[in-house]
This record gives structure tokens, sequence and C-alpha cells, in this order.
């Protein structure tokens, strides 16, 4: 909602100032994850905060998807009865991102989506992620939770999806398969730098393998990523 939305700007425009100014990083960041941690344990008694959030997002994107915001979608994501409210419009603001690159799909809300994450790097966005989880713990497992429903995502040909086995390139020109290897890239970033979330990971890749399932072929790539 409204308020949310304004926390989130908040504490852009205090990163802004302070780390212009080359203050800590650590103090900020600190402070940073115990809002989330308070905004987690608020919407475990208020379960309709994500949906709010998400509906007032979709309908007034006014720019690129911040490291702030993202934590804190993430973060209510943990909530069960939140999860795919917010899961399902970050994966309409990937598509849309990579559909920028390429062919337009058709998406919810795509005209706007599209303008909100115009010029953004998702993968530079991960890494922030990433670099800020020892500080935003709250969010680790959220990251890694929506990285693999990225990579359940549908829609991706077979003739796509062999390609990554044989060395093709990663998706370039199919927005939908740019998606799914995004949820790979996140799998991966989260599993070289949390050893919290490795069994996680490698127990989803055993799992998905095991049972040869429509996503097992990124499972794979993803093992290939982490031998490398």
């Amino acid at each position: 909602d409204t308020a949310l939305k304004g926390v989130a700007k908040l504490f852009e425009r205090l990163e802004r100032k302070h780390w212009a100014q080359g203050e800590d990083r650590g103090v900020l960041l600190t402070v940073e994850g115990t809002v989330l941690l308070q905004l987690n344990i608020i919407a475990k008694q208020k379960q309709t905060l994500a949906q709010t959030l998400v509906r007032a997002l979709r309908e007034s994107p006014s720019a690129p998807l911040k490291p702030f915001l993202f934590g804190m979608l993430l973060s209510l994501a943990r909530v069960a009865k939140c999860e795919k409210h917010v899961f399902d419009y970050l994966q309409d603001a990937v598509l849309a991102h990579y559909s920028c690159k390429g062919p337009k799909l058709p998406c919810r809300s795509w005209g706007a989506l599209q303008s909100a994450q115009e010029g953004l790097s998702f993968e530079s966005l991960v890494d922030d992620m990433v670099s800020r989880s020892h500080e935003w713990d709250i969010t680790i497992q959220g990251l890694v939770d929506f990285g693999k429903s990225l990579v359940r995502a549908t829609g991706v040909g077979a003739r796509d999806r062999v390609g990554l086995l044989v060395g093709g390139a990663a998706g370039e020109g199919n927005p939908l398969l740019m998606r799914i290897m995004l949820g790979v890239y996140i799998l991966t970033r989260a599993f070289e730098s949390h050893d919290a979330v490795r069994s996680d990971i490698l127990k989803q890749c055993q799992q998905e393998i095991l049972n040869d399932s429509d996503c097992s072929i990124y499972y794979i790539h993803l093992l290939a990523r982490l031998c490398i």
C-alpha cells in the first residue's frame, strides 16, 4: 500500500544520501534488515498486506525495482499466503524486462510493468541482494524460493531446453527462457554465498532430476555451473 511504498522510498533516499558520503554501509543495512524482519512479522498478522502492496505496484509503477523494495517483497513472500501474490508480480516484472530485449509477449498489466522495469538489470539486482543478505537474512530463503519459482515457469520449447545441454546461448532472444535462466542464476549465486541454503538447493536438484520433471534440464544446467 501507500505506506509500504513510502517506507521503501525512505530507505532508498537514505542509501543515496549516506552512501554517497562514504558512510559505513553495515549500519544502515542492519537497520534495514530489522525493518524487513518486522514487516514479515506484521504480514503474518495481516496477510492481505502483500496483496495490497502488489496491487499498488501494478497500478502505479514509477521506477525500476530497487533493492529495498525487492527485499521487502521477498520478506513478505516468506508468509505462505503472501508468496503467490509476490512471486506472480515479480515473475511478470522479469518477463516484461526481458521482453524489452526481444519480441513482445502478452502479460498482465503489460505496459505498466515494462515501464517500471525499463533499464533494469535483474542480474545486478540479484547480486546486490546477495551482497546484502547477510544483514537481511530474512530475505535469503525468499530469494531461493523465488529462484525455484522462476525455474518452474513454463512455455519454453524443447529445442531451447536442449540447447542448454549443448552449450547454446542461455535463452538469448527468448524472454521465457531468459526468465527461467534468471532463476538458475539466483540459485547459483545463493549457493555460492550461503551455507544455510545449499542443502535445500541440492535437494531440489536431486528431486527434479530423479523425477525427470519438465524443469530437470535447468537443474542439470545449475549443477554444471556449480561444478565449474
